[in-house]
């Protein structure tokens, strides 16, 4: 009996140095997205693909009984902007973020050199793809009611259905690497208010 419990309070006092762990092996992986999107899936002499929109609609609790406050977020860009949260095929960067109240706008580039890519952007000109969800970690702080006021953000992820139905890209367009006389040098493929 006593050999239990010493080894549930030895798993007890483990606990919070293997979700610190998690953490870290998490960041790493972001790490690596972000230093392999940055050396191979963005050609500058290609048009850049933007698309803008809602990362955050509001401070009330989701379809999963989860709020954060957009006021306490914490975030280093660029971000990597991922399909349904998978880390082994990021599609983008997330290049400029702004809280506004209770909502988070975003600002993303999606690679414009890649196959994966290619595919989502055709999705996204369709609006095939239009929903937006946010990854947190280093959660901190909730409210009684499931807010958490202290967050750091770590991704964006493109996908069809998200837990925040707010969370939409309101605008794609293709911007061109130069500047041209005889017509606009940025196509707006559609913009929502």
């Amino acid at each position: 009996m006593k050999t239990f419990e010493k080894t549930w309070r030895t798993m007890q006092r483990m606990k919070p140095l293997a979700n610190d762990f998690d953490q870290v092996q998490r960041q790493r992986r972001i790490d690596g997205a972000m230093k392999s999107l940055n050396r191979h899936f963005f050609d500058p002499a290609a048009p850049k693909r933007l698309i803008s929109g809602v990362a955050l609609s509001s401070g009330n609790p989701n379809s999963k009984g989860v709020g954060f406050h957009a006021g306490g977020m914490s975030r280093v860009l660029p971000l990597p902007l991922l399909i349904d949260h998978d880390l082994d095929n990021p599609v983008g960067r997330v290049v400029w973020l702004e809280c506004a109240l209770d909502q988070i706008w975003f600002r993303a580039e999606v690679g414009n050199d890649m196959c994966v890519a290619h595919g989502v952007w055709a999705d996204i000109i369709i609006k095939s793809v239009t929903r937006v969800s946010v990854h947190a970690s280093d959660i901190r702080d909730m409210t009684p009611d499931g807010i958490f006021k202290r967050w750091r953000l770590d991704e964006l992820s493109l996908t069809r259905s998200g837990a925040d139905e707010g969370a939409v890209i309101t605008r794609c367009s293709e911007k061109e690497p130069f500047i041209c006389l005889n017509r606009p040098n940025e196509i707006v493929h559609w913009d929502t208010p």
